[in-house]
């Protein structure tokens, strides 16, 4: 056997000295210095056998004499040094460190993509959530595993027990082993629980963002062609006449917010030439051409042509529709002269060129009655052709009037009465085309009277008024009215609106041509609108992340403690097997240092065989056992085979 002595390395069988005399290398006590120290390949390659130049074998260049696979003998000391830069503890803290800065990261996804649309994330937040959580969530597992090294090792340091120090590693490694620990369980179980159920703030996240329909718009210029409001003797004609039996107003006179007027006026549209304008505005098909420049649906306001309230008078007057009326065989022989009294509803249009602007006057009544009693409310107004504005919505090339019984009023347009007649009679009028369209399409009335004790009802004109009887009737064998106004009105200035766009788009009629519309709005001009619609963005839900939150605060508040008290540790600490085998003084490692590292133990029996297996007892009362050994001496254990202590 060999022995060290003062550097030098002793073959008591060949009493050979190595390194010979003659060599000026030079063998330092103790451990070799770190740098060298081979490693990898090079500790390979220096461990094979080699002749030195006397012929001399020399075991290993590196070995101990007594197991030639120690790559020094580990009589060095070392000392324990106590520091506060440790990779272990430090490392661990950085990692909780991390798991707190992916929560703010996640925060920032959530925040970042709350409200924004999902086209504009072409990698979805999620992604970047799942990210951020696998990394926090690998952090607190890797933290909470250095705790456990740092608090063991503490514990063994200041004394615990050995079924203590079993229970600490097995609660603080295992979800298991901490679950199964009962009263053992201790700080160490529950930081490994926590560490353990914190991939549940993973779902928390993920279920904090997610895609809902919501919706958008911003602004945009948008392209117009109207004319702001009808030009001067534009829409039609009209022409006075005698006798006005055949109106549906009933007698010569109708009422009119200053008294009555009379109704002598016979109004007509060109012919043919509005033909469109009137079929779009009966079917309310919207209008083409007005707004261009909308991708999508849009919003915006338009200025077009309307009629402004001039005067606007609301009356009620009683009624008993079951009092006989006198000379009631002579009614039914001429419905146009039925008498004021016994109007249940009514719809009434008169263009008013008796001064000098062109008007027109309104007259929309309804009752109301329980029984065949009750009143008979009227409005009269009286309506003059103005510039207005309108809420309009825009699809594609069509425009839509959102509200049109109230545009408005920007200005009072001039109508002057045109008394000079061009043909037969007939005066160019700004808005008897209008009154005449209107009459075609809302004139109607309806009288009850009672005739021989039974409810006879007398309906005339081109509209229905059975369309405005309102559902929750309770006149019994008279029925309620609605009140027309607001449909009434939005009707006329969708008219208006329509006659505008002829205007603006060159429809002419005859040899007129209309002179030129309000300066201050010309016909093609450009207003701002905005971009409506619905599209799909990331919604952020606080109260999944306030959870996930909570539960990964927990953990790190959990886990820190742990790292308590690491600077006291006089080395690098950690769970190798090599490590804890030398902390009880295993046999097999009694060559290396006592306060060796697990990584120094292990480049000390750098590539050393061994074998966990059955130890057979030798002939001199050896008891058989299980232990670490060399593969020539180990042998796998046997079934149901019984070993000594």
């Amino acid at each position: 056997m060999g022995s060290e002595k003062h550097g030098f390395a002793v073959d008591s069988a060949s009493s050979n000295v190595w390194p010979p005399p003659s060599s000026t290398s030079t063998v330092q006590c103790g451990r070799e210095p770190k740098h060298l120290r081979p490693r990898g390949i090079r500790a390979r390659i220096w461990s094979i056998p080699i002749v030195n130049w006397t012929g001399h074998l020399y075991a290993y260049a590196t070995g101990s004499p007594s197991n030639p696979w120690v790559r020094s003998k580990g009589q060095n000391r070392r000392s324990w040094t106590r520091s506060l830069i440790r990779l272990g503890p430090l490392s661990g803290m950085l990692a909780l460190l991390s798991a707190g800065l992916a929560i703010i990261a996640s925060l920032g996804v959530l925040a970042g993509s709350n409200g924004s649309p999902v086209a504009t994330w072409p990698t979805p937040p999620s992604t970047f959530i799942a990210v951020f959580t696998a990394l926090g969530n690998l952090s607190v597992r890797y933290a909470a595993f250095q705790g456990v090294v740092i608090t063991w090792w503490l514990k063994a340091l200041h004394g615990s027990t050995v079924d203590s120090l079993h229970y600490d590693w097995r609660a603080g490694t295992s979800i298991r082993g901490a679950i199964t620990a009962g009263r053992r369980m201790g700080w160490l179980g529950v930081a490994c629980i926590c560490s353990t159920l914190v991939v549940i703030d993973g779902p928390l996240l993920q279920r904090a963002s997610t895609v809902v329909d919501a919706p958008f718009s911003h602004r945009v210029t948008l392209n117009t062609t109207m004319v702001s409001n009808l030009p001067i003797g534009y829409s039609g004609s009209w022409k006075t006449m005698s006798g006005t039996s055949t109106l549906p107003s009933f007698n010569e006179t109708m009422p009119a917010p200053s008294g009555h007027v009379a109704t002598n006026v016979y109004l007509s549209s060109p012919p043919n030439a509005f033909d469109g304008t009137s079929d779009h505005w009966t079917k309310d098909d919207g209008y083409a051409g007005v707004i261009r420049g909308c991708t999508g649906e849009c919003t915006a306001k338009l200025i077009a042509p309307a009629v402004a309230v001039k005067t606007c008078v609301t009356r009620s007057s009683p009624r008993d529709y079951n009092t006989p009326l006198p000379a009631q065989d002579e009614v039914g022989v001429d419905t146009s002269a039925v008498p004021w009294e016994t109007n249940a509803f009514i719809v009434a249009t008169m263009l008013v060129v008796d001064g000098p602007q062109e008007q027109i006057n309104t007259l929309i009544g309804y009752s109301t009655t329980k029984d065949c009693v009750g009143n008979f409310t009227y409005t009269v107004c009286t309506l003059e052709s103005a510039v207005g504005e309108y809420e309009v919505s825009v699809r594609g090339d069509t425009t839509y009037i959102e509200s049109a019984e109230s545009p408005k009023i920007l200005a009072i347009a001039d109508a002057p009465v045109i008394n000079e007649t061009y043909h037969d009679g007939l005066h160019w009028s700004t808005l008897g085309g209008v009154a005449d369209q209107m009459i075609l399409s809302w004139e109607a009335f309806q009288t009850l009277i009672n005739v021989n004790g039974t409810m006879t009802a007398i309906r005339n004109g081109p509209a229905d008024a059975e369309a405005f009887i309102t559902p929750s009737a309770t006149g019994g064998a008279c029925p309620d009215f609605l009140n027309a106004t607001n449909a009434y009105m939005a009707s006329l200035n969708k008219l208006m609106v329509y006659y505008g766009l002829a205007a603006a788009q060159g429809v002419r009629w005859g040899t007129f041509v209309p002179p030129e519309t309000h300066s201050k709005y010309p016909t093609h001009a450009t207003t701002t609108g905005e971009v409506t619609g619905v599209r799909s963005v990331f919604r952020t839900t606080y109260a999944y992340f306030a959870g996930a939150v909570v539960l990964e605060l927990m953990c790190i508040c959990l886990i820190a403690p742990t790292y308590w008290g690491w600077w006291k540790l006089g080395r690098s600490v950690s769970f190798s097997p090599l490590e804890i085998a030398k902390g009880f003084e295993a046999a097999i490692l009694a060559d290396s240092n006592s306060n060796a590292t697990a990584r120094d133990l292990a480049d000390t029996y750098l590539d050393q065989p061994i074998r966990y297996g059955a130890l057979s007892a030798d002939g001199n009362g050896g008891r058989s056992r299980l232990a670490f050994a060399g593969p020539d001496t180990a042998h796998a254990p046997e079934q149901r085979s019984y070993y000594d202590a």
